[in-house]
């Protein structure tokens, strides 16, 4: 009997899978190249059965599965960081401080697009081979995204279901963070960095409101203290025209606004007035 009990135990040990967090992973490989790694929010407890490293360095493995997951990675001399996109939080767990650019205090120059015709998905479809059934199967991730019909279909074929849908929530973020955004160049603040929010005012309608920081750049020039802002994922009104009246600054015979203000000045004195729809 005990001959028998060590194969039906040799046999639950190979079916046993054991799932490991991408924190304790990263930082163990971490570890071995040298840096001090932080892993933080959702991300930190995503779960695998293995995660692998093969010919490639610490910082390459890290950008990679940071691609997969939706997360961004950071190195600074010995200590690095790998954090979810677009939730804003800090190496300690906390909300990141949010930039304020407003048009007559500190905003130098804006370029900013709130809605860009780059592809929005509302679906993901990514599929992965089922063991137990002995096929190819398709998973299909929601994206949340309103307003659009089209979905991916990634061709690559991922591990299991839990990779599928992990991947697939990595795109709908990447979709999202890419809807909109430019750059902004402010008064110089040491304070801004990527992943926080910058909150556009005084612009025009449509484009105030919240973006993500996704790039930070400071300089020194004749001018003074100057910092660059490449924002991204428009939020908290940006994109949305907030004017009454109708849609687009048109009237219902569907005359520009501005051209018909611009056309009764001329009628009335004879000289060509200027018009703020």
């Amino acid at each position: 009997w005990l001959a028998a009990a060590l194969v039906l135990l040799a046999l639950a040990a190979r079916w046993l899978v054991l799932l490991v967090a991408l924190g304790v992973a990263a930082t163990a490989f971490a570890a071995k190249a040298g840096i001090q790694l932080q892993v933080l929010g959702s991300i930190a407890n995503l779960p695998r059965d293995y995660w692998f490293m093969q010919r490639e360095s610490f910082p390459s493995w890290g950008q990679r599965i940071a691609r997969e997951v939706g997360g961004t990675l950071k190195i600074i001399g010995n200590r690095g960081f790998m954090v979810p996109r677009n939730e804003g939080i800090s190496a300690s767990g906390k909300p990141l401080t949010p930039i304020t650019a407003a048009a007559g205090d500190n905003l130098i120059s804006w370029s900013v697009s709130p809605i860009l015709t780059r592809p929005k998905y509302t679906k993901v479809r990514i599929s992965y081979f089922d063991r137990s059934l002995g096929k190819h199967v398709e998973e299909e991730i929601d994206t949340s995204i309103a307003g659009v019909e089209s979905k991916l279909h990634h061709i690559l074929t991922v591990y299991d279901k839990n990779q599928a849908k992990q991947q697939g929530e990595a795109f709908s973020k990447e979709s999202d963070r890419e809807k909109g955004g430019g750059t902004v160049t402010i008064i110089g603040n040491a304070l801004a960095e990527p992943e926080a929010i910058c909150r556009l005012k005084g612009t025009r309608v449509g484009v105030d409101g919240g973006y993500q920081i996704d790039t930070v750049g400071h300089k020194v020039t004749k001018s003074g203290f100057i910092t660059d802002l490449g924002v991204k994922q428009p939020k908290d009104g940006a994109g949305v025209d907030t004017r009454s009246g109708p849609k687009g600054g048109r009237s219902p015979s569907g005359t520009d606004a501005l051209t018909q203000a611009n056309n009764s000045a001329l009628n009335t004195t004879g000289l060509t007035g200027t018009a703020i729809a």
